[in-house]
């Protein structure tokens, strides 16, 4: 099959470049203008863009960031397990050291993510109850 380059085909590679020079424009610049007009419908109800974080300091910030972080990795953590656990077993079964090997690696990287994850939340409330407390009294995180 022959390709046919003649500046009016479909398949001329200048054409091409031509077309994915403007898609990019278009792109580039249409994001943009989007997101001023988000801006401008958030401004247009009541003059101010209101908060979507609920945190109303820094260290409540970090301990909502932990928590969420807590959310999300705790389940994945544990079906992550399971599934070590599952290759550890059929490892074993298949009596290949190298195999076990490395379910004891993948096991020992869960758990060391698990237990980073798991302090920073820890570190985190430790931070909004020691560091957060101005002369009014305690910080109170939503």
């Amino acid at each position: 099959m022959k390709v046919n380059f003649e500046m009016g085909s479909r398949n001329n590679p200048m054409r091409i470049q031509q077309k994915f020079a403007l898609w990019k424009t278009f792109l580039r610049y249409g994001a943009g203008f989007g997101m001023l007009a988000i801006g401008w419908v958030a401004l247009a109800d009541s003059g101010q863009i209101e908060n979507p974080i609920a945190a109303k300091s820094f260290p409540c910030l970090i301990k909502t960031i932990s928590l969420a972080a807590i959310q999300v990795a705790i389940p994945i953590a544990v079906i992550t397990i399971i599934i070590v656990g599952l290759r550890f077993v059929f490892a074993g079964l298949s009596g290949n050291s190298s195999k076990v090997a490395e379910a004891r690696k993948l096991l020992l990287n869960v758990v060391i993510g698990t237990a980073i994850i798991v302090g920073s939340f820890v570190i985190a409330s430790a931070a909004v109850t020691l560091f957060g407390a101005p002369a009014q009294g305690q910080i109170q995180c939503a």
